[in-house]
């Protein structure tokens, strides 16, 4: 069996199903992140990121969260990583 609707009610049950389902959306609070220097000194900073978008690389989210110059690029990419296995 074939249901055919119009374009505006498609627009429309998928804008109602986005406002139903929206308020029930818990947003989660960074965690802070701890970034080790060559020498074993520790940093920890609380940043937050996003959301990002389809034009956002690894290095330069990396350079966006570096707290200073004391740390490179690579050593915050890997502490990102470290903190967020699952989105790479």
């Amino acid at each position: 069996m074939n249901f055919r609707t119009s374009h505006f009610a498609g627009i429309f049950a998928a804008a109602l199903t986005v406002f139903a389902v929206a308020p029930s959306i818990n947003l989660a609070t960074a965690e802070p992140l701890k970034i080790t220097g060559p020498e074993g000194q520790t940093k920890t900073v609380k940043r937050q990121y996003g959301p990002t978008t389809s034009s956002d690389t690894f290095w330069s989210i990396a350079q966006a969260v570096k707290p200073d110059n004391s740390v490179t690029v690579y050593q915050v990419m890997s502490a990102l990583y470290d903190a967020n296995p699952h989105a790479f």
